[in-house]
């Protein structure tokens, strides 16, 4: 697979800003347990807190999780980005991108 655009690595910053700015992280620090590189989201009802590596949303499906939360919340979510996702089939996709396959899509 070709190495993701310029543009598109613009448009997944330009979208991790707007969720930053939505949650008010402009207003706090970060938590001390997100390292460099890396951001918190919650998954699933429960609300489950994962910290996951910046770089993972340049991959299709965190573009396709992502997606859907915007459309699940809208723009009225505050807080950390939450994605609706089943915290068990979340957990599967990150082992896959730690490691190093490529997940394209959710069905």
């Amino acid at each position: 697979m070709a190495p993701p655009t310029d543009y598109y690595q613009s448009d997944v910053c330009n979208m991790s800003f707007m969720w930053c700015k939505l949650a008010g992280a402009s207003e706090k620090k970060l938590p001390r347990d997100v390292p460099p590189g890396h951001l918190a989201v919650t998954v699933g009802d429960g609300g489950r807190r994962f910290v996951i590596k910046a770089n993972y949303l340049n991959q299709p499906v965190f573009r396709q999780l992502l997606d859907e939360a915007y459309e699940y919340h809208d723009l009225n979510k505050d807080g950390p980005l939450a994605i609706p996702c089943d915290e068990h089939l979340f957990r599967d996709i990150i082992h896959l991108l730690d490691s190093g396959l490529e997940v394209c899509q959710l069905t």
